[in-house]
């Protein structure tokens, strides 16, 4: 054989080697860069796991929010019913009282009746004060209840709509 044909063997096996070489480390780095990025993608669905669900917990507290809210609301309407109720009563009484105290100027007394009467106003307007103060406090309640509602940060939102589109949300 000729110098030149074994110095183009010598250089083909020398590329062929290196060629082997240079694959191997490839392999390796590549591979160490897969398991890495792997790793990393675990963790971003784990996060994202973790996420959906307070999301998923915040959206639950919510619903009983709005279901108490309604609740609420039902009770007061059938509160106002009530006192609006109790003032007709009220002022049925009192037109009755001032019509019998009218009569009774010309008439004879009639202490009983009179009492009875009274005993009856003074009992309605008692209970319609404690109805009002009843709708008061329910009120508030509804205030602080409105006034306690939990808003989700738009930057989560953004995260959760980003992240819907994947495979990344779970819910328990």
């Amino acid at each position: 054989m000729s110098d030149i044909a074994e110095t183009y063997i010598v250089v083909s096996l020398l590329m062929a080697v290196f060629a082997a070489v240079a694959a191997m480390g490839t392999a390796l780095v590549l591979g160490v860069g897969f398991e890495r990025l792997r790793g990393g993608f675990e963790v971003i669905r784990k996060q994202t796991a973790f996420f959906s669900d307070a999301i998923r917990q915040l959206d639950e507290r919510a619903a009983t929010l709005d279901d108490r809210a309604d609740k609420l609301d039902h009770k007061v309407l059938v509160l106002d019913h009530k006192v609006a109720g109790l003032e007709e009563q009220q002022n049925e009484l009192v037109r009755e009282l001032r019509e019998n105290a009218a009569n009774h100027i010309h008439a004879p007394r009639d202490d009983a009746a009179l009492s009875r009467s009274a005993a009856m106003l003074t009992e309605v307007t008692g209970l319609a004060q404690r109805m009002q103060a009843r709708q008061a406090r329910i009120k508030e309640r509804i205030q602080s209840a409105n006034s306690n509602a939990f808003v989700v940060p738009t930057s989560m939102m953004q995260h959760v709509l980003v992240s819907a589109g994947g495979d990344g949300i779970r819910f328990h």
